[in-house]
């Protein structure tokens, strides 16, 4: 006898995060940092020949250990990407906010 694979819950709680960026200060430091994470993290056959852009059916997405999406990409590199890209509000001091609502609550 097969059984359903059992589906999760929806979440109770939807959760928005935000960064405040000043473009005065940060855009062209964060923009350095963010290509140079990119080159070292990211394999080429994921980004245009021109190295500091991205294939245009590369996203970013923080579920980095689906490898199935990227063959090829090794899990260590893409987790490596992830916190990198995670500690950049903090070398660059940029403020993050974030709101939580009960989900429902407005309806």
């Amino acid at each position: 006898m097969q059984t359903k694979p059992v589906r999760p819950a929806p979440e109770p709680v939807s959760v928005a995060a935000a960064l405040i960026v000043n473009p005065d200060i940060h855009w062209y430091p964060v923009i350095r940092c963010l290509r140079q994470v990119w080159n070292h993290h990211i394999p080429s056959e994921y980004r245009h020949d021109n190295k500091h852009k991205l294939h245009k059916d590369f996203t970013f997405h923080a579920n980095v250990s689906d490898g199935t999406k990227y063959p090829g990409w090794a899990e260590e590199s893409r987790r490596a990407l992830l916190q990198s890209m995670m500690a950049m509000p903090a070398e660059f001091e940029i403020p993050i906010i974030f709101a939580a609502v009960k989900r429902g609550a407005f309806d």
